[in-house]
Formats: C-alpha cells, structure tokens, sequence
C-alpha cells in the first residue's frame, strides 16, 4: 500500500513542478520574444543606413515576418540623420496562461546604427 501512495506523491510533485515551469516560461515569453525582435530591429537599422526609409520599412516587415510577427510598414518609424538610421517600434505583448491575459506589456525598441560601422 505504502508503495502506491509514494507513486501518487511522486506524481503530483511532477505535475506541481511542470506548471511551476509552464508558468515560469509563459511569463518569460514576451521578454524573449522582445529580445529576437531587437534583433530583427538592429539588422533594419543597419539596412536602413543604406537604403531609402520606404525600403528599409519592406525590408522591416518581411524579416519580421519571418519570426512571426505581424507588423504593418506604419508600425516603423525610421529616422535617418546624415549617416545614421534609426528604427522604433513599439507594441503590446501579454502574459497569458491558458488563454487568461495577466498582463499588457508595452514594449518599444529604437535601435540606431551608422552606415560607417555597424
């Protein structure tokens, strides 16, 4: 009997650590998401030193696109200033667990890079 009762402890302790980490992951989400997107955001602004704002804004959404956001051309503001471009963005990401919204993340990225080294 005791063996029984030590294998339903040992899974309820499992399942009790895997939405701790489900969890722990979901909150995390929007903040790794954010930080993949930095990166897509730096390459345009690199692309951006070389190329007019209407470009580097196509340019923009399609690597964005790639990792499965869904921006509009609108949503990038590019400012170029002599050498320099930078791109901003700003959105709002959640953390939800199991289709319940937590939180609303505002989030806004503006990254600058000049066309001498970037």
């Amino acid at each position: 009997m005791d063996g029984g009762l030590n294998f339903v402890r040992m899974i309820i302790k499992i399942a009790i650590v895997a939405v701790i980490a489900f969890v722990i992951w979901r909150i995390g989400l929007p903040y790794k998401d954010n930080y993949f997107l930095t990166i897509d955001i730096r390459k345009g602004a690199a692309y951006a030193t070389k190329y007019d704002v209407e470009e580097s804004k196509k340019y923009l959404k399609g690597i964005t696109a790639e990792s499965g956001w869904k921006f509009d051309e609108s949503d990038f503001d590019i400012q170029r200033e002599g050498n320099a471009a930078t791109v901003t963005v700003e959105y709002i990401d959640e953390i939800s667990i199991f289709g319940h919204v937590f939180k609303e993340i505002n989030f806004k990225i503006s990254e600058t890079k000049n066309k001498d080294n970037y």
